[in-house]
């Protein structure tokens, strides 16, 4: 079985492309992403998708608005729809042609991020050049960039703090650990920039943004 990601924006005249080219059958799966809220111009688009996929291979496909005015959690959301439809594939093709840039850039940050996931599939992550001219795959920064790996512990404490900051001793006393043990996980994170102690004043740890990605 495939997954196919496809960014959407105004125009599905990409995607029409690629659904032409690539093999399809009735167990794939196609996942669009758009922006929140929904423009009747994206609507349209997926109206004209679904009737081409109608008279070739019927296919349902799924739409998702994401909401990108927060950054981190617009990636957050991306992430979750990946680990969705990715789970069972064998390969998943991401094509990153249509929609906003910032909707790009987070799914391509989400993709980077659920590696956990996707490092067993069959992989390829491509963005169309203008005017249809080609297309370009990008290269597996992963294989050379890792993102940080966390243990279970360090990522309880980061759902903590997510929304409230607390101190070690309410870290300690929530997940019945010792202070000692919440310290030394605390200064690992921040040694990662991953957290933002403040010990002269409340004594709480505080999240950092690019933490929440993690979470």
């Amino acid at each position: 079985m495939h997954t196919l990601f496809f960014t959407l924006g105004f125009d599905e005249k990409f995607i029409l492309r690629w659904l032409t080219k690539l093999p399809l059958t009735e167990k794939d799966q196609i996942v669009l992403l758009t922006a929140h809220p929904l423009n009747p111009k994206v609507q349209e688009a997926k109206r004209s998708i679904d009737l081409f996929l109608l008279k070739s291979t019927p296919i349902q496909t799924t739409l998702y608005p994401i909401k990108l005015e927060d950054f981190t959690q617009a990636v957050k959301q991306i992430k979750q729809i990946i680990a969705k439809h990715a789970q069972q594939a064998k390969q998943v093709k991401f094509i990153l042609s249509g929609g906003m840039r910032a909707l790009i850039l987070a799914t391509y940050t989400a993709i980077i991020l659920s590696q956990k996931i996707l490092k067993e599939k069959q992989k390829q992550i491509i963005v169309d050049l203008e005017n249809l001219e080609g297309y370009i795959q990008l290269p597996d920064i992963t294989k050379v960039i890792k993102p940080v790996q966390l243990t279970k512990e360090k990522i309880e404490i980061l759902q903590l703090i997510e929304n409230q900051p607390l101190t070690a001793k309410q870290i300690s006393d929530i997940l019945n650990k010792d202070t000692s043990t919440i310290y030394r996980h605390i200064m690992h994170l921040q040694d990662l920039q991953l957290v933002n102690p403040d010990y002269k004043k409340t004594r709480k740890i505080k999240i950092t943004q690019e933490a929440k990605l993690l979470t």
